[in-house]
């Protein structure tokens, strides 16, 4: 079979693409759900992570849920069949980097074991002026930059 008539799912080795739970439609949102939690419950007991790193409560947080299905996701691509023997070692190497990560979000949780705590978030001002002055200001100055670049051309 050549290339050009492989399905992207034959390519990849039946793994999909990242996970992103802004898009994510209603009726698959369930089962995402399910997935990503048996995948968490295994990598907490895997790796040994206390509720410093993944607290019981992490599918209530949405910076923990981010980087956890990341490296889900990851971890789903990297151990798939058609990756080299390297690809399991560079998952690991994400896991490093980001485990300083799960572990910073879950203490600005001051989550414990037993205790949820939900996200403490900073109201931004209402900006919408200054915002479409900028918009304006941006607009303008990229039209003064492309007259200007048009009467050099020859």
């Amino acid at each position: 079979m050549s290339s050009s008539t492989w399905s992207t799912e034959e390519l990849l080795g039946a793994v999909g693409a990242p996970t992103d739970w802004r898009t994510l439609p209603a009726e698959t949102a369930a089962e995402a759900w399910d997935e990503l939690r048996e995948w968490v419950h295994w990598f907490k007991d895997r790796y040994a992570l206390d509720h410093r790193v993944v607290p019981p409560c992490w599918y209530l947080h949405g910076a923990l849920v981010d980087v956890l299905t990341a490296l889900r996701d990851h971890h789903a691509h990297a151990f798939s069949d058609v990756q080299p023997a390297t690809a399991a070692s560079e998952w690991h190497r994400v896991f490093r980097d980001l485990e300083p990560r799960l572990r910073d979000w879950a203490s600005r949780t001051g989550c414990t074991r037993t205790e949820h705590r939900e996200d403490a978030t900073t109201q931004w001002p209402d900006d919408d002026t200054r915002w479409r002055d900028h918009l304006n200001q941006d607009e303008q100055q990229r039209a003064a930059a492309e007259q200007a670049q048009a009467l050099e051309e020859p």
